[in-house]
């Protein structure tokens, strides 16, 4: 039991280092060296768990997605958009749709450098295809349909704009690329503001659709 535990250990050790790494250099920016030593392990325990470093790559992937896997979001909007929604009943799955999101692009209890990670991977060759089937692919299309329910308009350009609007503010305050996040190794993000983010993109979002 013990061998087994000091196994996984090492396994995880292995994933939050190179994931940590690959958030600052890029995913082929870094080493087998670098991430060994940063794990405190030797370089033969990537090949153990992962066969290689394109498995390790692999398992850091499906820790960062685990809570952007297909149909969470599908799951939580389901039964909560009712069959003749008053206007409190929408202002209210607005709200609680904008809050799930932000609690999936950060939480307290998760390490600091997913959202870094999952942003930088987005800007590059190596991650975009992740992303996009991640994101674009199960957020965005739920989003978009969930405008012209609510609004009544059939403007697929406009929809797009509400959706990327909702995303884009808690991936770029995440990710640490405005120095007001103050996204500090070691330190965690300004919750406070973080939460001020929220409150302001629920209100953004009700007004485009009519509800504020």
């Amino acid at each position: 039991m013990a061998t087994y535990q000091n196994s996984e250990k090492t396994r995880l050790s292995l994933i939050e280092a190179a994931g940590e790494l690959f958030a600052e250099k890029g995913i082929t920016g870094v080493t087998t060296r670098e991430i060994a030593r940063k794990a405190g392990t030797v370089q033969n325990a990537i090949t153990y768990h992962f066969g290689g470093i394109n498995g390790l790559v692999e398992a850091v992937w499906a820790y960062v997605l685990i809570e952007w896997e297909p149909g969470s979001f599908q799951r939580f909007l389901k039964g909560r958009l009712k069959a003749k929604p008053t206007r409190e009943d929408l202002h209210v799955l607005v709200s609680s749709c904008i809050h799930f999101l932000f609690q999936i692009m950060y939480r307290a209890d998760r390490p600091l450098w997913i959202s870094k990670f999952l942003v930088r991977s987005a800007l590059s060759p190596e991650g975009r295809e992740y992303v996009a089937h991640t994101v674009s692919g199960n957020i965005v299309p739920l989003l978009t349909e969930l405008f012209r329910k609510i609004s009544g308009r059939d403007d697929p350009d406009e929809a797009q704009c509400w959706s990327l609007r909702i995303l884009a503010a808690p991936m770029v305050f995440t990710a640490g690329l405005t120095e007001f996040a103050k996204f500090r190794r070691g330190n965690a993000i300004n919750r406070k503001l973080y939460g001020k983010l929220e409150e302001v993109t629920i209100r953004e979002a009700l007004f485009a659709v009519g509800l504020e």
